[in-house]
């Protein structure tokens, strides 16, 4: 429902004219980002949530061009941040949540760092 969610989140009128039924795309997409979040918050936290839905879009945004790469770049850094949070945490044996909230919020004050001294690849202004 790639194509379906992307039109209802930023056009509805045009998804509306297409003939999509908006009113359920819009209640699925709720209903799996609540599901999302509540099986997470069971099983990681509220704060690791949080750090991991935003932290990786904010990073991926300054970076893709499209929705499409910055969701495949956002999963990727959702990875990373991930295993190197649990593999510090193993070495220094600290707490895993909470390492992997530091790297990734190391990461982001990083890339805005390097977004404020170098411009990206592809100017956003051309979007």
């Amino acid at each position: 429902f790639y194509k379906q969610f992307l039109a209802v989140s930023f056009d509805e009128q045009h998804a509306r004219l297409r003939g999509m039924p908006v009113e359920f795309l819009y209640l699925l997409l709720l209903v799996l980002i609540a599901l999302t979040i509540v099986i997470l918050i069971k099983i990681v936290g509220l704060i690791l949530v949080i750090a991991l839905l935003t932290l990786p879009p904010a990073i991926a945004n300054n970076y893709a061009s499209n929705l499409i790469q910055m969701m495949m770049m956002a999963v990727g850094l959702g990875f990373f941040f991930n295993a190197t949070g649990m593999a510090v945490s193993y070495q220094l044996d600290l707490p895993t949540g909470a390492t992997i909230v530091m790297i990734a919020g190391a990461a982001y004050l990083l890339s805005l760092m390097l977004r404020k001294f170098k411009l990206p690849v592809q100017s956003r202004q051309s979007q």
